[in-house]
């Protein structure tokens, strides 16, 4: 009898620890109030040509791979940066990539836009799955917009 009790009290707590994860998954998401004040423009006192120099090297600097730019129409999409996690013991997988947008304003000021995209790989499935982003993630564009002042 206490065989069998111990036995479901393993399972039940097998059973909690599972939940805990997609729990703690569950409220790692922002609220949309949260994500409303995320920064994902800015406008720099530059020419085009200046803010795009610094664009690519921001991008340089942190390891980025640049998957396309058009220096002509502002756009760059950058390749996947991949980052692994553990989970109990499953290991999953996220990755993000960005598309970055570059408008001249007038000939002294440039608007830089960062569209980030996030996908989720869990438990080494073969299939890459678009996600929300994390709260962890809520200053990925204003750390980059950030990075770019810094290389203007």
């Amino acid at each position: 009898m206490e065989s069998i009790r111990l036995h479901s009290l393993l399972w039940t707590i097998l059973v909690l620890v599972m939940q805990g994860c997609a729990v703690g998954e569950i409220f790692d998401v922002p609220t949309k109030e949260e994500l409303s004040q995320v920064e994902k423009s800015r406008i720099y006192p530059k020419n085009y040509d200046a803010v795009w120099a610094a664009t690519i090297k921001s991008l340089a600097t942190h390891g980025v791979s640049i998957q396309s730019q058009d220096k002509a129409s502002g756009n760059i999409s950058t390749d996947w940066v991949v980052e692994k996690e553990a989970i109990g013991v499953f290991t999953t997988g996220s990755r993000a990539k960005a598309t970055i947008l570059l408008e001249k304003q007038s000939p002294a000021s440039t608007l830089v836009t960062v569209i980030p995209s996030f996908e989720i790989r869990v438990a080494d499935e073969a299939h890459w799955q678009p996600t929300q982003r994390k709260r962890k993630h809520l200053d990925v564009e204003r750390r980059f917009l950030d990075d770019i002042q810094n290389n203007l």
